[in-house]
This record gives structure tokens, sequence and C-alpha cells, in this order.
């Protein structure tokens, strides 16, 4: 992602398929490293005085951005984190020597994590997260409201399903959703909103394909194309594949998805073949 990667792309080439629990996990850490970059790397500069290997940085950055909270989710408390962290390190035997001043530093910022915090934070990239240029920007276009949409910007993002239109629909899903005591909303036309997000292995119908992960933006798209039985439709970027499921869930169409990178390509097929028969 650093070099230029979509952090989504960048996920693919790392996550082996077939292990939902491993993927959220490593999703969860990855997205909220990337909500608190710019402040992780600010502690980065100032606790470590000699830049570690881009590894151990990296490392480094995602333990910062999982402790850097108070009111942080349990299952990061930053015992866990700063012993997985290590031993994270240590299971790369180039990087093993660092053991001990990836415990030294992360146990240093503890110690005193509300006054590094203030420190760092009075730069304003820290504090929002984006580059100076961006912020001035926002700034500039919306000087009433810049505070809110940078801050928006920085929130977990709700987790949104989409209905397969050819094995249910929304409101009998809200039933089944309720039967297993989770709490959700309409969202959209085939989209449903989760009051708490999730690890879609848990999510109801998720493996048997009546349910998939898609933003409620997003599926505006295969509805707004307003394909039909019998058309020809061509995907011109298709992966990881959201879109090309949607279109096929909503009518009988020769469709033909094109992904132009391969490492993301596969999760096209994936998809597919998860959301079983489409006629």
């Amino acid at each position: 992602m650093r070099a230029g990667s979509a952090l989504p792309a960048a996920l693919q080439t790392v996550i082996a398929p077939g292990n939902p629990a491993a993927r959220g996990a490593t999703q969860d850490i990855a997205y909220r490293t990337l909500r608190r970059l710019a402040l992780a790397d600010a502690l980065l500069a100032k606790l470590v005085k000699k830049a570690p290997p881009p590894h151990v940085a990296n490392v480094l950055c995602c333990a910062f951005a999982l402790v850097a909270d108070n009111d942080a989710d349990a299952a990061y408390t930053p015992f866990t984190v700063v012993d997985q962290t290590v031993n994270a390190i240590a299971a790369r035997r180039e990087f093993a020597f660092a053991k001990g001043l990836v415990n030294a530093v992360l146990r240093s910022f503890l110690r005193e994590r509300e006054t590094f915090l203030a420190e760092v934070r009075q730069d304003p990239v820290v504090r929002w997260n984006y580059p100076a240029w961006w912020i001035d920007a926002v700034k500039r276009g919306q000087p009433d409201a810049w505070e809110s949409i940078l801050d928006a910007g920085n929130r977990q993002g709700p987790l949104t399903l989409r209905v397969n239109a050819r094995r249910t629909n929304v409101a009998d899903y809200l039933e089944t959703l309720q039967a297993e005591g989770i709490g959700a909303t309409a969202a959209g036309l085939h989209a449903v909103r989760l009051d708490t997000p999730m690890p879609v292995d848990k999510i109801p119908g998720f493996a048997e394909g009546i349910v998939s992960v898609q933003d409620a933006g997003a599926q505006l798209a295969a509805q707004w194309l307003g394909a039909s039985d019998g058309m020809r439709v061509l995907d011109a970027c298709a992966a990881p594949g959201g879109k090309t499921g949607h279109i096929l869930e909503l009518a009988k169409v020769e469709l033909i998805a094109l992904e132009s990178d391969p490492a993301r390509a596969g999760r096209i097929g994936q998809n597919l073949e998860r959301l079983g028969p489409r006629g």
C-alpha cells in the first residue's frame, strides 16, 4: 500500500482464500491502521530515533494504531498488542533481532501515552490523518463543515449487505437476522445494514450466497444499469466481482467480466461460485 497500491488490492496478495476469520481479522487491523496512519508514523518517528527496516516499522505502526485510543476494542488490549507484536517480529528470522526494540518502544509509549499523543496531535496532518494539501483544499471548499467532513472520512464505515434477489428479499432476510438476534435495517432495494459489523463467517446465509458484502452506494450501479433478460453486458472493471454478481442476480444476461489486475481477477470467480446458480 505504501508503494501505491490500493489497500483492497494489497490485501488480496496476502490473504489466503478459504479462511473468512483470518480475512476479517487482517482487514480489521489494516483498516484500523490506515485510519490512524499519520498518528502511527508520527509516534514511530518520535519513539524510534534510527529508522528500523520497513517490515519492523510497519508492524510497529499497526501496534501504535491499535493501542492509541483509550476506548480501543477489547480484542486489542495493550498487553495483547505488545505480546503479539513481539511474536510477529520474532516469527521472521531476519527481523528477530528487533524483538527487544519493539517491546521497549511499545511499553515506553504506553507508560506516557497521553503525553505522546498530545505532542504529536499538534500537527494537523496527525490530527486529521490527511496530507496537508488535502486539509487545506477541504477548508477552502467547505469552510463551515471541513472538520466534520475530515472526521467522517476516518470513521469505520457500516457493514452493508446485498441480498441476492434470486434467493430471497430484504424483508425476509431481515426476519432471518432478527431470529438470530442480529440488529439490522433496510438500506436500499436490495441492501441491509447491520447495526454492528461482524465477521462474514458469522453472517447468516453468506457462505450459501444468500447475501454479499457491498456498500449501498455501490449497489446502485447494477440497479441503474437497468439490465433485463437477454441483454449482453460488459463489466470492464470487474474485480472483485460485486457488481458482476449483482447484475447476474437481477437479470438473465450474457455477461463478460474483464479485470486488468491478475491478483484481483481471481476473486471474481470465487465470488460468483459462492453466489451459486444464476439461471
